[in-house]
């Protein structure tokens, strides 16, 4: 029984047992003998439902991170390096900051083009940062 005093039914307790247990809720539902489309069925018409398996998924998670915490500590640089980077992304993600000063006339031309494509300049003035810089990446790997 959770605090609001709902009680899940037998293959709602054993289901969210085994959606916290292994993450996926096709298998855990195969688990007790249902299909998946059950269980979105009864997350749509039962709130409390929905609720659990939040809750679930979250008890979920962190079992999951508690597990890649020890194997990192015990034994992966690899998996020590993806928690760093999503714990503290400021300090450990990767990034590349490209500052340029962009002459009057490409501006405009920029702009012009991104008017007639319907799509904000900066967002083409990204694509066109991005396509440069594939160009140059493959160009090094050569």
């Amino acid at each position: 029984m959770n605090k609001n005093g709902y009680k899940p039914t037998a293959w709602e307790a054993q289901f969210l047992e085994l959606y916290k247990q292994s993450g996926n809720i096709a298998l855990a539902a195969f688990g007790v003998g249902i299909h998946r489309n059950t269980v979105y069925k009864r997350q749509e018409k039962y709130k409390t439902f929905a609720r659990l398996m939040d809750e679930t998924k979250a008890e979920a998670i962190e079992l999951l991170e508690a597990e890649a915490w020890k194997r990192a500590r015990a034994q992966s640089d690899t998996l020590m390096i993806f928690l760093l980077k999503s714990l503290k992304p400021s300090m450990y993600r990767e990034t590349k900051r490209i500052i340029m000063d962009v002459p009057d006339k490409l501006q405009r031309q920029l702009q012009l083009a991104a008017d007639r494509a319907n799509i904000p300049a900066s967002e083409l003035f990204e694509e066109l940062i991005n396509e440069l810089t594939n160009v140059n990446s493959e160009d090094d790997s050569a």
